[in-house]
């Protein structure tokens, strides 16, 4: 039996031009796949591999106890967990080409551990990757090449910023005339965005600010960004009204040094999280846009109307000739 309250994880096979920003895309075929009707995902890559978390209910019913809910990757249909250690939770950040997870072991609290979790054949093992002398790590993305980037600290005291390679291990990149911020994206061929930053990985004379955001918004973080191969930055930039936190989608062409508004405000009260992430290379004009919100009930024109709960909207604008494959949660009723 199914928990109604739980998204459900769905994979997509997509060319629909979905018309919610300034990006025109013909009309395509939509096939959607079922993976599991108890998961939510986090990423897909190219291979359609999905990392994500799934739900379980250990007496085998959803009325008479609690849920576990514990990180796995699924390829070819089948849900892999993602081992983890005692007193410790994983949580996973991304996935790399190849089905190989990256993010940390965590109790929430003093200890945090930067971790990979390599596929074996059949079945998942997990690698340590250091912590650089301080008290905490973390990995949050991994490239096409396989490169971790992620940052160690001791709060309050420092932070040093990481890449780490099977071959060489982990290298603190505050050594190498990169920021000492904290990384948080990175594309495909090693384009970075960090806290106030932007660069691209063995090139320390690419470190450039983050631009500044258009008129009536506030500044952007590395967090809230995705980045390209390009340097293009993508993601939802707030409003610097006080009186909420409206935000719309916007993107900066590098090319052009400009900032270009994807679309309206969204008349929302809360933005739980939205980036948009750049596809993989084979997908190089496709975007997704997750974005995670609650719905008051002055808005219906776009918000269901007395809703509080976390609805999802995906924005996609694939190329023509490929068939990309992506996460989705199946949509909840939603007003045109």
């Amino acid at each position: 039996m199914r928990n109604p309250s739980r998204p459900t994880l769905t994979k997509l096979t997509l060319g629909l031009g979905l018309c919610c920003a300034a990006v025109a895309a013909s009309a395509q075929t939509l096939v959607l796949d079922l993976v599991d009707a108890n998961a939510s995902p986090i990423t897909v890559n190219a291979q359609g591999h999905i990392l994500g978390y799934q739900q379980s209910w250990p007496c085998g019913n959803p009325t008479l106890c609690a849920p576990q809910t514990l990180p796995a990757v699924w390829r070819d249909g089948q849900a892999l967990r993602l081992p983890t250690q005692v007193g410790l939770s994983a949580a996973p950040a991304a996935l790399s080409p190849s089905g190989m997870a990256v993010g940390s072991l965590t109790d929430y609290g003093s200890t945090a551990k930067a971790v990979v979790w390599q596929f074996n054949g059949t079945s998942y093992g997990i690698q340590e990757l250091g912590q650089l002398g301080l008290a905490q790590s973390a990995a949050t993305a991994v490239d096409q090449q396989e490169r971790v980037i992620g940052y160690a600290l001791t709060p309050m005291v420092s932070t040093k910023p990481f890449v780490w390679t099977a071959a060489s291990g982990m290298t603190d990149l505050s050594t190498q005339g990169y920021p000492a911020s904290r990384p948080w994206r990175i594309s495909p061929q090693g384009w970075v965005v960090a806290d106030a930053h932007r660069y691209r990985l063995g090139d320390p004379s690419t470190v450039t600010s983050l631009p500044v955001p258009p008129t009536g918004y506030r500044a952007p973080t590395g967090q809230s960004l995705r980045i390209n191969d390009s340097g293009d930055l993508a993601g939802v930039l707030l409003t610097t009204s006080s009186s909420s936190n409206l935000g719309g989608m916007h993107r900066w062409l590098d090319a052009s040094q400009q900032w270009q508004a994807l679309g309206e405000h969204c008349p929302c009260a809360m933005w739980a999280s939205a980036a948009w992430k750049p596809m993989p290379p084979s997908w190089a004009r496709g975007w997704v846009a997750p974005s995670w919100h609650k719905a008051p009930a002055a808005n219906p024109r776009r918000c269901r109307s007395g809703s509080q709960r976390l609805t999802p909207r995906w924005v996609w604008f694939p190329r023509q000739d490929v068939m990309p494959k992506v996460v989705m949660w199946l949509p909840s009723p939603w007003a045109q």
